[in-house]
Parts: structure tokens; C-alpha cells; sequence
């Protein structure tokens, strides 16, 4: 009776989407990471840009967070463009699950920050007024 060699095969170990980012960010930091239409122009960023400002906002999420991340979740509440890329890879840098949020739906944003339990929302200038006004 012949027998079916069994092999091992080695699956990578899953990747996460911040580590890409840096990964491609160390490769081309002068590239653009983003291009934003704002309507009136367009807005690029750079990897380097881009690591940057990611990087500091997960240490300010740190703080909050904690730097094990101890899986307290973060509201990201932003519109479309940077802001909103810059929340969410800084909530997965401080090893944070997040939560999108949305200012323009006050009694969902209300009930998806309590029912989340939120240790802290990354908001832009133009949302945070309406976080406000919505009690989160």
C-alpha cells in the first residue's frame, strides 16, 4: 500500500496592516502614501509625512490606551482623507482596536461610542464640535 507523503508547509505569520505601511514607508519614504481630493486641490502625503504623524498620534493614544493596548478601543471620527488613515494605523500602532464614527448620525454615534466603550476618539478640528454636541 503506498502511502501520501504528507509535507509541512510553513504559513507566514499573518501580516499586519501597520506593519506594511512601515515596511513600505522605510522603502519609499518620498513617494506618496496618500493622494486626497479635497474639492477645491489635491493633497499628497508622503510616506515620511505620513509615518510621522502616525507615529505620533499612537503615542499620544498610548497614554490614553496603554502601551500594551489592553484592547480598550478608540473612536476614529473623521471625514474622508488623511485624518482618517492617520486615526486608524496610530490606533493599530498602540495596539488598539477602533471604531469608526459617524458626526453626521448623532444617536448612532451616541450609541456605538457608550455601547463600545471607548477610551478615547481621534477627531479632526471639523468633527470634534460634534462629537461635543453629541455627548461622546
Amino acid at each position: 500500500m503506498a502511502t501520501t507523503p504528507t509535507a509541512t508547509t510553513t504559513t507566514p505569520a499573518p501580516r499586519r496592516l501597520d506593519d506594511g505601511f512601515r515596511t513600505a514607508a522605510s522603502r519609499q519614504p518620498d513617494a506618496a502614501a496618500l493622494i486626497v481630493d479635497l474639492g477645491d486641490r489635491i493633497q499628497t502625503v508622503s510616506f515620511a509625512e505620513l509615518q510621522g504623524l502616525v507615529a505620533d498620534a499612537a503615542e499620544r493614544l498610548r497614554r490614553v490606551v496603554g502601551h500594551d493596548g489592553g484592547k480598550r478601543a478608540v473612536g476614529i471620527c473623521c471625514r474622508r482623507g488623511d485624518a482618517n488613515v492617520v486615526g486608524m494605523l496610530a490606533a493599530l500602532r498602540a495596539d488598539a482596536p477602533f471604531v469608526p464614527l459617524d458626526a453626521a448620525s448623532p444617536d448612532r454615534l451616541r450609541f456605538v461610542a457608550s455601547d463600545a466603550g471607548l477610551a478615547a476618539v481621534f477627531a479632526e478640528p471639523g468633527t470634534l464640535e460634534d462629537l461635543r454636541r453629541c455627548d461622546v
